[in-house]
Formats: C-alpha cells, sequence, structure tokens
C-alpha cells in the first residue's frame, strides 16, 4: 500500500483509522477543495490525543487544536461540553477512502504495530469498561468490523470476546435507540486486554 504522503505503517496511524471507524469522520468538499479529517467527542483527553496522534502520521510539527464547541443536552437533560479536532491532507482522505474491508484487514493481519493502535483508536471512540461487573464492551453498526476486530484480538493478542446483536445507543448526540452489534470482553480476558492496549481511568467508564 503506497501513499503520496509515505505513511509509516505504526501505532500511530493504527490509533487514526481506529478512531475513524469510530467516532471520527471526514468532511469533504470538492468547491472549496476541502479534505478535512475531524472528530468531536466529549472527552477532551480523547480528542487531544486524536489531535497529536493525527499531526504524527501527517508529519506535521505542531499537534492540531482542540476548540469546545457549543455544549448540548444529553438524552434532553444532561448538558454536556463538545470538543473538536480537525486536520486537512487530500492524499490521506483518498488513501482512507480507498481502504475497504478486504484491505483494512490485510493491513492490520500483516502489521501488528498497526493492529495494535487501531484497535486503540477503536476502543477509545466505541468502547467502555462496565467497573461494576468489570466487562469490556464496544458497539458498532457495522458486524463486519467488530467481527474482523473480534478475529484479531483472538489470533494476534490471545483475548476472547463474544460478539451479538443488541439494541441500544451508539451516539451520545442521537439518544435513539438502534439496532447495532456488541463485542464483549469478560474476565480474565480483560486484564489481559488492559496489559496490552492499556486503560486512562475515567476515559470510558460504562
Amino acid at each position: 500500500m503506497q501513499s503520496l504522503l509515505m505513511l509509516e505503517f505504526n501505532e500511530e496511524l493504527g490509533y487514526v483509522l481506529g478512531t475513524l471507524y469510530g467516532d471520527g469522520g471526514l468532511n469533504i468538499n470538492l468547491e472549496n477543495r476541502s479534505w478535512v479529517i475531524r472528530l468531536r467527542a466529549t472527552n477532551y483527553n480523547f480528542v487531544e490525543k486524536f489531535s497529536i496522534t493525527l499531526a504524527k502520521v501527517l508529519r506535521r510539527n505542531i499537534h492540531y487544536k482542540v476548540s469546545i464547541e457549543k455544549s448540548y443536552k444529553n438524552d434532553g437533560c444532561k448538558r454536556k461540553t463538545l470538543y473538536r479536532t480537525k486536520g486537512s491532507s487530500k492524499e490521506f482522505v483518498k488513501w482512507f477512502l480507498n481502504l475497504d474491508e478486504d484491505k483494512l484487514r490485510e493491513l492490520l493481519i500483516m502489521n501488528k504495530q498497526v493492529a495494535v493502535g487501531f484497535i486503540k483508536g477503536f476502543f477509545d471512540s466505541e468502547g467502555s469498561l462496565s467497573l461494576k461487573w468489570g466487562n469490556i464492551f464496544m458497539i458498532n453498526k457495522k458486524q463486519w468490523l467488530l467481527k474482523m476486530v473480534k478475529d484479531i484480538l483472538r489470533v494476534y493478542f490471545d483475548v476472547e470476546s463474544y460478539l451479538y446483536k443488541s439494541i441500544g445507543k451508539i451516539s451520545n448526540f442521537n439518544p435513539i435507540p438502534c439496532e447495532c452489534w456488541r463485542l464483549k470482553i469478560s474476565r480474565p480476558d480483560v486484564l489481559r486486554f488492559v496489559q496490552i492496549f492499556g486503560y486512562e481511568k475515567g476515559m470510558k467508564n460504562a
């Protein structure tokens, strides 16, 4: 896989990819020649980490600014602050859009460091740790994506997980429940997951 960016296939690239398949996204405006990679989330540490990592991947000297959007009401009652960051790269966006399911799987299988970063970014986006039950959950609408994460965890890192269909809320910005998929990791595999990928207390608690 080649890129005009001369991308380094390392943990930082994996983290950006994992985030983009979760809470992150792209804004493309051909008329304005705008190719934006962005993240909006309620956790400042997560957004700042993404801004720093994205800058490294795109070979920028300083990380991208983290700004505050207007607060919003979660589930119509609790007001939360929203943070955002964004970078711009036509070459990276085009490379990412060409990264289909098969190419992504190949990339993660061929490079363990990219796989480690991907799981970290995806967990920071879509994961949570239940302090009450000691389980890890990751949730997404795409079954193939969670199945791929499940396979990588098992084959590469000897972490077992259980994938099942559920009805639930997948976004802080949309409280309406919808059909989705959940990946559940139970003890003792939770301990192994945390040892390999780390866990920042308060980042994602359920």
